[in-house]
């Protein structure tokens, strides 16, 4: 196979996954880092490399959590921070916001509908 076909074979998988699955912030930050490696570092552009990368993308898609970037971050913050980074309950639906706040403090309310078929159960905040 050739360098190209497989660059090709890549970004088809890669519009695969943004037509098809969920996005998360943590696909978008892992995606940033693999464009870069790609244009900054030609030995990274082998067929192994684009292949282990669309992997890991598309691994990263599935995971239980998500990250907040900055103060970025989907849906809207409810409760007191206990500073430093740590996972925040992320929920979807109508939730009871008194228990929620009695059993974690905070929480990030995804609203009653959430776009993506599996999402994130919690996500990683810094503050």
């Amino acid at each position: 196979m050739r360098h190209g076909t497989n660059i090709k074979i890549v970004v088809v998988v890669t519009l695969l996954e943004i037509s098809v699955f969920q996005w998360r912030l943590l696909s978008f930050c892992i995606l940033a880092v693999l464009i870069m490696t790609l244009a900054l570092y030609p030995p990274s552009r082998r067929s192994w490399f684009s292949v282990a990368g669309a992997v890991v993308l598309a691994v990263s898609l599935f995971l239980p959590f998500d990250i907040a970037v900055g103060s970025y971050h989907y849906g809207m913050r409810v409760g007191m921070s206990s500073g430093g980074p740590h996972l925040v309950e992320f929920v979807v639906g109508m939730p009871m916001h008194t228990r929620l706040i009695e059993n974690y403090g905070e929480y990030i309310s995804g609203g009653c509908t959430w776009p993506v078929p599996i999402p994130p159960r919690w996500i990683l905040v810094w503050n």
